[in-house]
């Protein structure tokens, strides 16, 4: 290493938490004799032939995106360990075939029987394709591995200088906030042996107000009091306040946007921290995303990375390598493959603040396709690493009918903006497949939102300039459903009856599909029909004649029920008349409204009259 030369940690060696995830099969795989680890950190002691893989998704090491972003030549492998160890590393590729390849590129054995020793092994990366895992044999009982990482030698001219403000937006959820805050302060923020001490600094947007700084021990952790203006209101204070910070000398480079509902390692934030140090000149304005899983069930992916298509508003989203088992190492190796990703979710997103303006903040949609609208405005390479992500709640425990305000107008603002061919020839064929939808599910409530987020699409800029946020949210959160035990229902529920109605096909008779019609799918027909269904949709063939459906969210074993009724149900044939014409007539000009005047509400001077 030459003086100009600095060895840098790109990433550390990582262990199951009790307080994060327990998952061991993320971290590492036990092949022999099952001796337990210790889950609150290393040492991990050893008996004789015991072998530990480290190919991981916390624990590999992409090869690949080190390569394309950072530029590095070199890799070494540090572990310190005492006893007697054989140690492997070892390539991985996925080949098109799906065919997982694997060679291993170094063998040593390593003995020290009187004191831990540092062990080093240099890769140079001549074929900077897939990953590398270490693997680790104990030759000797009593052996022991203290920790290690992946470091590379980087001259230090190149290093940048980061600092990142990390901005979360919260809505009474102390509980999370408060752990979360706990973790970063013991690992980070009051931890004079981290790198990322002084280099992270926390700014909380608490929108219900419920929080004080005196609840922290860090005087690195902020918290600004902010009207309840959603998820953009609250995530676009966290941009102001950093870089008001900046105003007065802070120097931050990076603001990390986080959702208040998550889990999350530390260790993800420093291995975003160094990718931002080292990434060359073309990939300097890249966003760093972090994958979603889910807390309840640790190990499987939601979403790494997502594509936002725009022309469809049925399915404008792609979500890449989606319900991953991330123990299988050939997902893993999956994983590392580049997509085209145009935009991150705000569970996890790293955006310089080059990009990340006064007079470029976020649209005031209250939630819903915020984070979609930003990416597609700002985002010019996503980088996603293995290792780094959060666990998330899963979707479907959140359902909402105000989301089908949100998500049909807020689609329809960042369509516009962003030069999608809508016509109204489009929004009408969407609105009749949609319509007919929430009647034969039974969903009058869902019509009501999805046709008043139409109108205030249509009403176009000044409309929504003139909304306030607070009272307008409470206004549409009116219209809801309480969601009950299934043991508190008032119709008798089994999880075979929900099996049963989810098994339902369409019946392959012309004469029966005819008479489905023409009886607008049973519902001119009596019936004191119950079936059982998720919260979000249901079929013709699973809602055939059914008088009472049951709304059933398997994960929180809660549910709630819809009627038919053939009141709401013409009603709502009237109302669909009506929205149609609207479109014909406003349709053409809301879209060009938003198309030229979007700057507006993006902007310093209109958020300080909302927040």
């Amino acid at each position: 290493m030459t003086p100009s030369q600095k060895s840098v940690v790109l990433q550390n060696i990582i262990y199951p938490k009790k307080t994060v995830c327990k998952e061991e099969n993320l971290y590492f795989r036990k092949i022999g004799i099952p001796v337990a680890p210790n889950i609150n950190g290393f040492p991990m002691e050893f008996v004789k032939n015991q072998r530990v893989n480290f190919d991981t998704y916390f624990n590999s090491f992409s090869l690949l995106k080190w390569h394309k972003y950072a530029a590095i030549d070199n890799v070494q492998l540090k572990l310190k360990l005492k006893g007697t160890f054989v140690v492997q590393l070892i390539h991985y590729t996925l080949e098109v075939n799906d065919h997982l390849a694997w060679n291993i590129i170094g063998e040593h054995t390593v003995s020290s029987r009187d004191a831990p020793t540092d062990f080093s092994f240099e890769f140079i990366t001549q074929n900077p394709f897939g990953m590398l895992a270490f693997t680790l044999r104990a030759e000797e009982d009593n052996s022991i591995f203290y920790g290690g990482c992946f470091t590379s030698n980087v001259i230090e001219s190149r290093i940048r200088n980061i600092k990142i403000g990390l901005g979360i937006c919260t809505y009474k959820r102390e509980t999370y906030i408060k752990n979360n805050m706990e973790n970063m302060t013991n690992i980070i923020l009051n931890n004079n042996d981290s790198i990322l001490k002084d280099k992270i600094e926390v700014f909380i947007s608490d929108n219900a107000q419920t929080l004080t700084n005196d609840m922290f021990r860090s005087d690195s952790i902020h918290v600004f009091k902010n009207k309840n203006t959603g998820g953009s209101g609250g995530f676009t204070r966290t941009m102001i306040e950093v870089n008001k910070a900046n105003l007065n000398g802070a120097g931050f480079t990076h603001i990390l946007l986080m959702d208040d509902d998550i889990v999350f390692d530390p260790e993800s934030i420093y291995r975003t921290y160094t990718m931002l140090s080292l990434v060359t000149e073309e990939y300097e304005e890249s966003f760093i995303g972090g994958a979603m899983f889910f807390v309840d069930k640790e190990y499987v992916q939601h979403a790494s990375g997502e594509y936002w298509h725009g022309y469809r508003y049925d399915s404008f989203i792609t979500t890449y390598n989606t319900g991953l088992d991330m123990r299988d190492l050939k997902n893993i190796a999956r994983n590392e493959f580049l997509t085209n990703a145009n935009y991150q979710a705000w569970w996890y997103c790293a955006i310089p603040l080059t990009i990340c303006k006064f007079d470029n903040l976020g649209l005031p949609l209250f939630i819903k396709s915020d984070d979609i609208e930003y990416s597609v405005r700002n985002l010019k390479n996503l980088i996603l690493l293995n290792g780094v992500a959060v666990w998330h709640e899963a979707f479907e425990s959140k359902y909402s009918v105000s989301n089908e305000y949100y998500t049909v107008r807020n689609y329809l603002i960042t369509a516009s903006i962003h030069r999608i061919k809508l016509t109204p020839k489009d929004i009408k064929k969407f609105i009749k497949n949609y319509t007919i939808h929430y009647l034969r599910n039974f969903k009058y409530l869902e019509i009501e939102m999805f046709y008043k987020g139409l109108r205030d699409f249509l009403r176009g800029v000044d409309y929504l300039k003139s909304i306030d946020p607070e009272a307008y949210h409470k206004e549409i959160m009116k219209k809801s459903y309480k969601m009950q035990d299934v043991a508190d229902l008032e119709f008798p529920f089994t999880e075979s009856l929900y099996h049963t109605t989810l098994a339902k096909q369409s019946p392959k008779s012309k004469l029966r599909r005819f008479l489905r019609k023409i009886t607008l799918n049973g519902q001119l027909l009596p019936s004191q029909k119950v079936i059982a269904l998720g919260v979000w949709g249901g079929t013709a063939a699973q809602t055939y004649k059914a008088k009472y459906i049951i709304r059933f969210e398997p994960r929180t074993k809660k549910a709630f029920v819809l009627e038919r009724d053939l009141k709401k149900f013409i009603k709502s044939i009237i109302d669909y008349r009506k929205i149609i014409k609207e479109v014909d007539r406003d349709f053409i000009a809301a879209r060009e409204d938003f198309r030229k005047r979007s700057q507006e509400l993006t902007n310093f001077e209109f958020w300080q009259q909302k927040l």
